[in-house]
């Protein structure tokens, strides 16, 4: 099955190793912390893994404006010299939110997971209107616009 993809996927092992790292980061930067060094790991981990995407084929940067606000929001965050703050978890949260985003793009191709899903909306307004709808559920359609009991 060939599909027009503008980006490489990501091999499993690099998905779990990416969020494996992510997460190692954080809990060392939750450690350094309390000596308030913390964001000398914020720094490594935004190269890391800037780097890391880029080798990968994943652009991070003014060609997506969501993934470039992404890291710098991460980026900021972890380095902010609060303790509580900074001891979020937010590689983590960054870095699987990304790979996952490209594993879903894998197995439905223009799909993306922040945007909302509107069909139960659409068919929630033509109930309303009063239009024939299909009932699912009990294989009938339904001509009222109430709810087959």
């Amino acid at each position: 099955m060939e599909t027009n993809r503008s980006e490489p996927e990501l091999k499993r092992m690099t998905v779990i190793l990416m969020i494996t790292t992510a997460f190692l980061f954080d809990f060392l930067q939750f450690y350094l912390n309390f000596l308030l060094l913390g964001w000398l790991v914020g720094i490594f981990a935004g190269l890391t893994f800037w780097f890391w995407f880029r080798t990968h084929g994943i652009k991070i940067g003014f060609s997506k404006p969501k993934r470039m606000f992404g890291f710098a929001m991460t980026s900021i965050v972890e380095m902010i010299p609060i303790p509580f703050l900074s001891s979020l978890p937010g590689w983590t949260i960054y870095v699987s939110g990304l790979a996952l985003q490209n594993k879903i793009q894998e197995l439905v191709p223009g799909a993306d997971i922040t945007k909302l899903n509107l069909k139960g909306a659409a068919t929630g307004a033509a109930r309303a209107s009063g239009k024939r709808v299909l009932d699912l559920r009990n294989n009938r359609q339904n001509e009222s616009g109430g709810i087959n009991s």
